[in-house]
């Protein structure tokens, strides 16, 4: 008699876990969805245009050339077009763009043309004082002033080596261009 109140007791510990293996299981499904949701959500508000995604060159200087990149791109895209439909060029678009405000203020306080300045004034800056920035970000300005002069030139073979560097150097997605509009 004694075998079977331990065995019976045996039982109800047996069956208090069984119950409870459901209940951990699911708290530990649902603490791992949060992490993964956190995780993803974290990563999506890393990734983005104002973050450098480039060691040594700053968040600002980052989102210069990547404004640079895509204003070159873009343009090329429409002058290749225009030129294969035998059209003029349309420049409107530039100072109907949000980032032509920015280029005016600037214009006016510092005596140039915001057509110089747009998309920002990177290349201003950069040629009145190179100094102010760092080995990396002179490469990285210099590079990107080389692939403008592929497109000044109309060089479409060698702007389009240089923009497959840019965008793999300095880790630009689709998703950064403030030119989508444009297209």
């Amino acid at each position: 008699m004694k075998m079977e109140g331990i065995h019976i007791g045996e039982n109800k510990n047996e069956g208090q876990t069984l119950k409870q293996r459901p209940k951990r299981m699911t708290m530990i499904i649902v603490l791992i969805i949060v992490a993964v949701l956190a995780i993803v959500l974290y990563l999506r508000m890393n990734d983005t245009l104002e973050k450098s995604k480039v060691d040594g060159v700053s968040d600002e200087v980052y989102e210069q050339l990547v404004h640079f990149y895509f204003y070159t791109t873009t343009f090329m895209e429409i002058l290749l077009d225009s030129h294969e439909r035998d059209e003029k060029i349309d420049p409107s678009w530039i100072e109907e763009h949000e980032l032509y405000e920015q280029a005016e203020a600037y214009a006016k306080s510092n005596d140039v043309r915001a057509q110089e300045v747009f998309p920002n004034p990177l290349f201003i800056e950069y040629f009145r004082n190179p100094d102010a920035y760092n080995k990396t970000e002179q490469e990285y300005i210099e590079k990107m002033y080389e692939f403008i002069e592929t497109f000044q030139r109309v060089n479409v073979d060698e702007h389009e080596v240089l923009k497959k560097e840019l965008k793999n150097e300095l880790n630009i997605k689709d998703s950064y261009s403030p030119f989508d509009e444009i297209k």
